[in-house]
């Protein structure tokens, strides 16, 4: 041990006898002052001093200690994200270039007990607790590696990388943090692999998109938000990527409506193409589409599969009576528990469909969004009788639908049953729908507030 590291130590404990713990902090910021450590003396610390000098070459910026730190890393997990509240590009590099120096060793040292980098946020917290509270955060694997990655079992790699990317349209920070891993790892590929739990794609730029696909292991793909319009080229080459998503939980996909130039023949591509990889992911748990023109008339299609899901949200994106009648019948939705179908014109639709829907679910909704379906007074009488079997029902929006006054005051009359509800949004009767917004009827608003307290007296 080297002698500037031996006085500074000794110095410690003495005073340790006599002082708080807080003297662990200045006998770190002495230690990183003066760099005093070397990989070898590095393996001799205590863990009393091992953590606390790491959070302060962290936090005072002292990247070549922080190499060396890390290839003496004494945990199977580093959990690096819950330290960075931003991206910061110079410690990543100083992190990287520490794991440079191990993957570089033709034998792999016998100390050397890292498994997992993470870049995911955490719990900021568990840096605060004390050493017993991080020594044991640090040495339990995470979750996913746990319960194993389906063709890659742990001691494969050398090394994992856990973090979430989000493909952007512009450079910044963040692109310039996630380039660099994504370049580091595509050299590495060997013996890293980078595994991301949630996957933001913002950007529809294929070539973009590409680059994190052939580099990221998709296997280990948890939560796919897609918030770009994708043409039809971009979707020929995407969608298989997502076929092979095969532990994907949750698929959100958001586009703008291009009706004006999009053909039937078109349309009926794109359902087809996603149909064909969306009935591959038997964990697909929750799925949330929101202006998607390629619904319309396909959801049988696109909804094949038995496995149950627990959230459906399909915003602003056009479907016939027949695609509500799908869903009636199709095997996952027999235990939503959160439905959202808001923005969807069932004007011309029989109520049969939605109440057949509603009575499927009604031992496991929890939260119903139909929310602008330009719903009129058979709807929901229709589906009233139903909604008293919603017992676990906690939120209802039924706003800007139309609906009379007597069907509004029969709704509440039955939403108050429910003991389970806590938020309800409810239309504004049609009687002030039909006045003039621009005048406020303080008469006719006080009487129409009365009646509605009734339902609730």
């Amino acid at each position: 041990m080297p002698q500037a590291l031996g006085k500074v130590l000794c110095k410690v404990l003495s005073m340790s006898l006599q002082a708080p713990p807080t003297l662990l902090e200045l006998a770190s910021r002495s230690l990183v002052r003066d760099e005093a450590l070397e990989h070898s003396s590095l393996q001799d610390l205590p863990m009393d001093f091992f953590l606390p000098i790491f959070l302060e070459a962290f936090k005072g910026g002292h990247m070549d200690v922080l190499r060396s730190m890390v290839q003496a890393w004494p945990f199977l997990t580093l959990p690096l994200g819950s330290l960075m509240k931003t991206p910061h590009l110079e410690t990543l590099q100083a992190i990287l270039d520490g794991l440079d120096m191990l993957l570089a060793m033709k034998d792999r040292p016998r100390e050397w007990k890292l498994h997992v980098l993470s870049l995911q946020k955490g719990d900021e917290n568990v840096w605060k607790m004390g050493c017993g509270r991080i020594a044991r955060a640090c040495s339990e694997l995470p979750s996913e590696v746990q319960t194993g990655i389906p063709g890659s079992e742990l001691g494969t790699k050398p090394l994992r990388i856990f973090t979430d990317l989000c493909i952007t349209y512009e450079n910044g920070p963040l692109h310039g943090f996630q380039a660099h891993l994504l370049h580091w790892v595509r050299m590495r590929k060997q013996v890293v692999e980078l595994c991301c739990r949630r996957l933001q794609i913002l950007s529809d730029s294929m070539y973009k998109v590409q680059k994190f696909l052939h580099v990221v292991c998709l296997d280990s793909i948890k939560e796919l938000d897609v918030d770009s319009f994708f043409h039809q080229d971009t979707v020929k080459i995407f969608v298989p990527y997502m076929g092979r998503m095969r532990n994907l939980e949750k698929f959100s996909f958001k586009c703008t409506n291009p009706e004006t130039y999009i053909s039937m023949r078109q349309k009926k591509w794109y359902s087809c193409i996603y149909a064909a990889h969306l009935q591959k992911l038997d964990n697909l748990r929750e799925i949330c589409i929101n202006d998607a023109f390629f619904l319309k008339g396909k959801l049988h299609k696109i909804l094949r599969s038995h496995t149950p899901l627990q959230t459906l949200c399909l915003k602003s994106s056009p479907l016939t009576e027949s695609d509500l009648k799908h869903l009636s019948e199709c095997p996952s939705t027999d235990q939503l528990k959160h439905l959202t179908l808001s923005n969807i014109d069932m004007a011309d639709f029989s109520p049969q469909p939605l109440r057949a829907l509603l009575e499927k679910v009604a031992g496991t909704l929890e939260t119903l969004n139909l929310e602008l379906c330009k719903m009129n007074d058979s709807h929901i009488n229709c589906i009233l009788p139903v909604l008293d079997s919603c017992s676990r029902l906690t939120k209802l929006n039924c706003s800007g639908n139309h609906m009379s006054m007597s069907v509004l005051e029969n709704l509440m009359c039955h939403t108050a049953r429910l003991s389970q509800l806590s938020q309800v949004l409810y239309p504004v009767p049609s009687s002030f729908e039909e006045g003039d917004w621009n005048v406020f009827d303080e008469e006719k608003f006080l009487n129409v507030s009365s009646k509605l307290r009734q339902c609730f007296d």
